[in-house]
Order: structure tokens, then sequence, then C-alpha cells
């Protein structure tokens, strides 16, 4: 068995640690599904494990045609993406089955907040896990800032606060 590393990035540590890296179009490339194809041809891949959450969609998107080539492909399909991908989804599928997560604020909820359930994580409800903007809010009036500034340009809510697991209250003196 050989480990074939692929990356958009030359430097990348993968790269030199696999048996054979290649440099790779960046996942927005239409060029990558043609790459991916030629690179799987020219050293007999037999599975393709991604590990970087962004290509995760395009590896779903491929699935069939990769596993039609004998080649699997080991992602979850888009739909289960896109709801790991959105937090206020996969809190309500993780409420229906009764798992634990961290409590998830919307807007609506910040009138109610209380000293005693902060810090909180501020992100953009859709960014998943490339959310670009994503910090750590000790008092209210940073979640006012933080909203202005942190989501302005999303479509759907625009943030959620979530509520640090593990996090011991901070009092801070306004």
């Amino acid at each position: 068995m050989e480990i074939i590393a692929i990356d958009s990035d030359a430097n990348a540590a993968g790269l030199y640690l696999a048996d054979k890296g290649e440099v790779a179009p960046r996942v927005s490339d239409p060029a990558l599904q043609d790459f991916v194809l030629t690179i799987c041809n020219k050293y007999r891949v037999n599975m393709i494990i991604p590990t970087y959450s962004v290509e995760l969609p395009f590896y779903a998107s491929n699935q069939r045609e990769l596993e039609a080539l004998g080649i699997k492909t080991m992602v979850s399909p888009n739909e289960k993406l896109e709801l790991c991908d959105d937090k206020l989804k996969i809190a309500a599928f993780f409420d229906k089955f009764g798992i634990k997560h961290p409590k998830l604020y919307r807007q609506i909820d910040i009138a109610n907040l209380s000293r005693d359930e902060f810090p909180l994580f501020i992100s953009c409800t859709l960014d998943g896990p490339t959310s670009p903007s994503a910090s750590t809010i000790l008092l209210l009036s940073f979640i006012i800032a933080g909203f202005s500034s942190t989501c302005a340009t999303t479509a759907k809510p625009p943030f959620t606060l979530t509520r640090l697991m593990g996090a011991e209250p901070t009092t801070l003196p306004l």
C-alpha cells in the first residue's frame, strides 16, 4: 500500500510525508476533477480519504463517478455535510436525538443573557468550520460589536452564540 497525497499548497507537509505527493489545483478550480482522475489512474488509487473540510463537498459530488471507476471515496453525502455546516440545523438535529451539545443562542436571545452564561463563542451561522471571524465574547457589549463586524454579509441569521462547554463563567467588572 502507498499513500498518495495531493494538496494545492506546494509547501503542505502531507505532500512530503506521503509516499508520493502532487500539487493539485485549488478546490474551486474546475480543473481539479480531471486532475484527481489523472492521479487516480496514474497511481492506481483505489481509495480516497479527504481530510480538509473544504474539499468534502467536491468529493461528495464526485463520489458516484469515482466509485464507478472502482475508487472508494470516504465522504458523507452532500446533504449530511450541509447539515453539519449549518449550526442551527445541526443543533436541531442533536436536539431531536437527545444528543448533548453546547447551548446555542440566537439573536433574539441576546436580551435575556445573564453574566453567568459568559464566555460565549460568536460565529457566522452558516460558515461551518472555516468561519474567518469567529471569536470568544466575554461581555454583552462585545456581542453587538461582534454582530455588526463578524457576519455583516451573511444572508441567513447573521450569527450564533455558543456557550463554551467546560468553560468556567467569567466575572468581569463593568
